[in-house]
């Protein structure tokens, strides 16, 4: 269990990220270190991403906010990389099981899809000739960030089997778009599909499990 320092300081950490003197150079450099020391504390810490799901949750939900871009990133792809530690699950007191922590990651992941979607389809509308533009900054960030929550769906369908249809149904409302996602992503959506309905083979790339 980590001491409630370590927690106060991983809070710290997410609210400093868009509270940073308004010196771009400055800006890059604390930034780069803040996501430095917050994913050694995932690794060293891995059940953090449960005891401060709340304030992680409510970062993931603001997804559109400019200045913390590269946060939200890295927090979407913890969900997914550090929620999976097996030895955790039971060793820690948590105001809610595991189970229900991780279906309001799902649930949050699942809502940043839609909401994308919804905007994508918009600007479709307005803009005849919508393509994504990887020099533009917001359609970079959009396109890392829905390939990440599709690997953290992913691994969270793999970790717990119950999301499983949850997940399939948002991977095919995605599929069902092909005229808002580029075709790099539609193929890592089926790719994610397909490992999902190996769950077997995924347990042993992801977890190193022994099927014997």
């Amino acid at each position: 269990m980590p001491s409630e320092n370590i927690i106060v300081l991983t809070v710290d950490m997410f609210l400093r990220f868009s509270r940073i003197y308004d010196n771009e150079d400055y800006k890059k450099k604390v930034r780069e270190i803040i996501l430095i020391y917050l994913e050694k504390i995932f690794k060293t810490i891995p059940e953090i991403i449960f005891l401060v799901h709340e304030k992680i949750l409510e970062r993931i939900s603001n997804f559109q906010e400019i200045e913390n871009r590269e946060l939200i990133l890295n927090l979407c792809w913890a969900v997914g990389e550090f929620i999976q530690n097996d030895t955790i699950v039971t060793e820690i007191n948590l105001p809610y099981s595991p189970i229900e922590i991780a279906n309001k990651y799902c649930d949050s992941l699942e809502i940043v899809i839609y909401e994308m979607i919804k905007d994508l389809i918009e600007k479709k509308k307005d803009e005849e000739n919508f393509n994504w533009d990887y020099n533009n900054p917001h359609h970079l960030y959009l396109i890392k960030l829905i390939q990440i929550i599709i690997n953290s769906l992913m691994k969270l369908a793999i970790k717990f089997k119950e999301f499983i249809p949850k997940v399939v149904l948002i991977f095919s409302k995605i599929l069902s778009q092909k005229d808002v996602f580029r075709p790099n992503i539609l193929s890592k959506v089926e790719e994610s599909m397909a490992l999902i309905h190996y769950t077997g083979i995924s347990s042993v790339l992801f977890y190193g499990n022994d099927l014997s």
